[in-house]
């Protein structure tokens, strides 16, 4: 008869575990829990390779350019020089992601802005201009006089020709050096609007997330240059930060809120109008800190500061553009006037306008979002925007499961409702743009909001997290502690 194998000693049992004597039961042997490994951080991969390859074209351009008489021999010290001290700072904003390689992502971003900002200064115009003013202003900004006379309207060109002689200031008169400046703004935006999309959507695809914000072409190109898209690109990624800080309960959501509608508004005050309302309408979704969407007295302050917030900037806006208030028929006008004015310089085209009729509204979407198309393209830089449209709507096509789950995101995120609002804004003001070449460029701007459409989970959840939100973000990279 076979031996009954005796119980493991009660000193190897948990204290729940050891037997009772006085009830006779016998012990039950549990197996101990098997530890979960902790994760690793993720490999480098080929972006880091590409990053190098890019920087050795921009320096191998650099070379090409000085060869022609061009004043762009600095840029072959001044970009190892970014890109060397940049490398330690990107590694500290990326060091909380272990899923993917998000610092070779970025770097290589930053790499392929360079690139781009090379072939915007080939065919700068505006950007030429705004540095002539920039070297005639610094001199007097070096004395303390700030409230110079600019030649220009302030908001609108006028603060580009500021903010051009205050970099001038301490770069010195190189146009190059300014370019890598301008660069750098734009580009921080995009860390902020990537930011901005883990703190408040922290279960988003952040992988697909960054792809998308930091190595699409239109983004490394148009932003890289002299001139309103920087300080647009840098306004918007600031005030999205501060909403979804706002959204999650954290301090000084507020002031960044506010920081970066100061900088649209300086610029292109109808932005910073948008933002105002996108942020209104999220802030509906917000749930209290009992998990409750009805209005609490930070909410209601907050909706409050909004209110007043925003009938300031629509004051601004009507001045900006002309208008004596925002009746249908001088807005009908504005945007007539707008149409007419855009259609010129070989790029125009028939705009679908989503002011004519509610039934054109998603033809005005598309159109915004995605043309030129193929057949409209002229030349190559439209056949180059008509590529990416293309792509753009490949991947919208793809992504039909995570664009199904939207609109229970919006109400579960209000972070995802603040980008769907921007983005119908957005196309809804610039529907009227009738011409190829601008609009391409001033879509830049809602890109990255539109981006977080893209980047909505394709899977539900196994099972929603409920707790602050930094300790969201740690369960949702940090490995889980030693049991």
């Amino acid at each position: 008869m076979a031996a009954t194998p005796s119980p493991p000693p009660t000193s190897q049992l948990p204290s729940s575990l050891h037997p009772d004597p006085a009830s006779g039961e016998r012990a039950v042997h549990v197996p101990p829990l098997r530890r979960r490994r902790p994760t690793k951080a993720a490999p480098q991969t080929t972006y880091r390779v590409l990053a190098g390859a890019c920087i050795i074209a921009t320096l191998a351009l650099l070379a090409w350019g000085a060869s022609q008489g061009k004043p762009l021999a600095i840029g072959l010290v001044a970009v190892p020089v970014v890109m060397a001290l940049a490398y330690p700072v990107l590694a500290r904003y990326c060091r909380e992601e272990r899923t993917f390689d998000l610092l070779g992502i970025v770097y290589l971003g930053l790499a392929l802005r360079f690139v781009g900002s090379y072939y915007r200064f080939t065919i700068a115009a505006d950007a030429k201009s705004y540095y002539r003013y920039g070297v005639q202003f610094a001199e007097s900004f070096r004395n303390f006089d700030f409230l110079v006379d600019l030649g220009r309207p302030v908001p609108g060109t006028g603060s580009v020709r500021w903010f051009s002689a205050l970099v001038v200031m301490f770069t010195g008169p190189n146009i190059y050096l300014e370019f890598i400046v301008f660069t750098l703004i734009a580009f921080s935006g995009m860390l902020l609007f990537y930011r901005a999309f883990t703190t408040a959507f922290p279960n988003g695809d952040r992988k697909r997330y960054a792809l998308l914000l930091f190595l699409w072409p239109s983004m490394a190109f148009w932003p890289s240059s002299i001139g309103k898209e920087s300080l647009m690109m840098f306004g918007i990624g600031l005030a999205s930060y501060g909403a979804s800080r706002m959204f999650t309960h954290r301090p000084l959501g507020m002031a960044a809120l506010a920081g970066g509608l100061a900088v649209l508004a300086l610029i292109r005050p109808h932005m910073s109008l948008i933002v105002v309302v996108g942020v209104g309408v999220a802030y509906l979704f917000v749930r209290s800190t009992r998990g409750s969407l009805w209005l609490s007295g930070g909410k209601i302050l907050a909706i409050a500061v909004l209110l007043i917030g925003g009938a300031i900037i629509a004051t601004q806006t009507a001045e900006f553009l002309k208008l004596d208030d925002f009746g249908q028929d001088q807005l009908d006008v504005i945007a007539q006037s707008t149409s007419d004015r855009t259609a010129q310089g070989g790029a125009e085209f028939t705009p679908i306008r989503a002011d004519s009729s509610p039934v054109l509204f998603p033809a005005a979407v598309a159109s915004v979002l995605f043309r030129p198309l193929p057949f409209e393209a002229h030349n190559q830089e439209s056949l180059i925007a008509a590529i990416e449209g293309v792509l753009l709507v490949a991947i919208t096509a793809a992504s039909w499961r995570r664009l199904a789950r939207l609109p229970g995101r919006i109400i579960r995120e209000p972070y995802v409702a603040y980008a769907v609002s921007m983005v119908l804004l957005f196309c809804f003001v610039f529907s009227v743009i009738a011409n190829f070449g601008i609009l391409t460029r001033q879509r830049t701007q809602v890109l990255p909001l539109y981006f977080v459409l893209l980047a909505i989970p394709a899977a539900r959840e196994a099972a929603s997290v409920i707790c602050e939100p930094r300790q969201r973000r740690t369960l949702l990279t940090d490995p889980p502690p030693a049991r």
